[in-house]
C-alpha cells in the first residue's frame, strides 16, 4: 500500500523531470537558461513555450545559444524576412555545442543562427509569406451625389478576380461609371480586361494584358488593346501583413479603334489599327491600420508617330473597416475606396486633343 501511495505521488515529479530532459534550451547573455519548446524563430525575437511561465518572447539581441532537443528531420532557413528564398537545412551542433545549419544542398556552407532571420520546419507554414488564396474576388460599388444650383449624381462599380500562384498572377476586372446632371446624362463608359503576369525571377516578369473599353461620350465608341513585354521590380517586400511594390513595364500593343463623332450616331464611323509602345508604372503601399495606397499609370505612344498618344492614370486610397469583423467573419475585408481616374488622348493636333476625369467614392467586399 505504501508504494502504490508512493507512486501516485512520485508521478507528477517524474513527469515535470521527463518535460525537463526533453525541452528545448534557450539561453541568455544574462546566464538565464529557458527550457520549454521553441516555436517560432523570427527576425527579432525567439517564442519559446515554457511550463512555468507560459509562451515567452525574448529578442534576438539578449540570446547567446539555442539548443534543439528533438530537431525535426528538415528546417526552412530563411536570411532575409523580406524576400522569398529559402534554403533547406537540417540542425546539428559544432565542436562547442553551438547550433548549426546545415543546408541539405551544399553541406559546406553551414550556417550559425546569427545569420539567419527566420527557422521554421519543413512541415509548417512559412511565417513570412503564407500561402495566398489561389483565388480571390473583390466586388465594389459608390454611389455620390448632391443638389444645389445643380443635381448631380454619380454610380460607379467594379468587378475583379485574381488567381494568384507561387509566380503567377491573372487578375481579370471590369468597371463601369456614370453620371447626371439635372436629370442629363453626362458620362458613361465600360471598361473590362485581363492582366496575366509571370515572374520567374524575384525582379524580373513578362506580361500579357488585353483591355477594352466603350466610352459614348468620347470621340471614339470602342477602343481595344492588346500587348505584352517585360517587367521589372524594383522592390517587393511583404512585412507583417504589408506590402510595398514598385513595378515598371515596357513593352509593345496592337490598338483597334472605332471612332465616331461625339453624341452623333449618324455619322460614318471609321476604324483605326495602330501599333503603340506600353509603358506602365505601378505603385502599391500599405500602411498601418489597413490603411493603402494604389498608383497606376500606363503610357501608349505610337510607334510611328509619338505625339499620338494616351495616357491613363488611376489612384487610389483604400481604408479596411476592420472593427466590422467582430460582428461577424463574412463581414471581413469590407473596405472604403476613394479614388480619381484621369485618361488624356493626345493627338498630333492639340487642338482635339481631349481629357476625361472620374472621381468617385465607392465600398468593397473581398473574398
Amino acid at each position: 500500500m505504501t508504494g502504490r501511495v508512493l507512486r501516485v505521488l512520485m508521478m507528477p515529479v517524474l513527469c515535470c523531470a521527463a518535460g525537463v530532459l526533453c525541452a528545448d534550451t534557450v539561453r541568455t547573455k544574462a546566464g538565464d537558461v529557458i527550457q520549454g519548446e521553441i516555436v517560432a524563430v523570427r527576425k527579432t525575437k525567439i517564442v519559446i513555450k515554457t511550463a512555468f511561465a507560459g509562451t515567452l518572447a525574448i529578442g534576438r539581441e539578449f540570446v547567446e545559444s539555442v539548443a534543439y532537443d528533438k530537431p525535426a528531420e528538415r528546417y526552412f532557413a530563411r536570411r532575409d524576412a523580406t524576400k522569398k528564398p529559402k534554403t533547406e537545412v537540417t540542425l546539428t551542433k559544432d565542436g562547442d555545442g553551438n547550433l548549426l545549419l546545415v543546408p541539405v544542398k551544399d553541406k559546406a556552407e553551414a550556417l550559425a543562427l546569427s545569420e539567419v532571420q527566420t527557422l521554421w520546419p519543413a512541415t509548417g507554414s512559412d511565417p513570412d509569406f503564407p500561402p495566398v488564396k489561389l483565388w480571390s474576388a473583390t466586388v465594389s460599388f459608390g454611389l455620390t451625389g448632391h443638389s444645389g444650383s445643380t443635381e448631380d449624381l454619380a454610380l460607379s462599380g467594379a468587378v475583379s478576380a485574381t488567381r494568384t500562384t507561387e509566380k503567377s498572377t491573372l487578375k481579370l476586372y471590369g468597371n463601369y461609371y456614370k453620371s447626371r446632371s439635372n436629370g442629363a446624362e453626362t458620362a458613361k463608359y465600360f471598361i473590362g480586361g485581363f492582366d496575366l503576369e509571370h515572374r520567374p525571377w524575384e525582379h524580373h516578369s513578362w506580361y500579357v494584358r488585353d483591355e477594352a473599353q466603350h466610352n459614348p461620350y468620347s470621340y471614339y465608341k470602342l477602343r481595344n488593346m492588346i500587348g505584352g513585354g517585360y517587367g521589372y521590380y524594383l522592390w517587393n517586400t511583404v512585412v507583417n501583413g504589408r506590402t510595398s511594390l514598385l513595378r515598371l513595364r515596357i513593352g509593345l500593343a496592337y490598338t483597334r479603334t472605332e471612332y465616331t463623332y461625339r453624341l452623333n450616331p449618324w455619322e460614318d464611323r471609321y476604324l483605326t489599327h495602330e501599333c503603340v509602345a506600353d509603358f506602365g508604372f505601378l505603385w502599391h503601399y500599405d500602411f498601418v491600420n489597413g490603411l493603402g495606397w494604389n498608383t497606376e499609370v500606363t503610357y501608349s505612344p505610337q510607334i510611328d508617330d509619338p505625339a499620338t498618344a494616351t495616357l491613363v492614370h488611376e489612384s487610389r486610397l483604400t481604408y479596411t473597416l476592420r472593427g466590422f469583423a467582430r460582428f461577424s467573419k463574412r463581414l471581413n475585408d469590407i473596405a472604403l475606396e476613394s479614388g480619381m481616374r484621369n485618361e488624356m488622348r493626345m493627338l498630333s493636333d492639340s487642338d482635339t486633343s481631349t481629357t476625361d476625369s472620374t472621381v468617385y467614392v465607392r465600398m468593397s467586399k473581398t473574398w
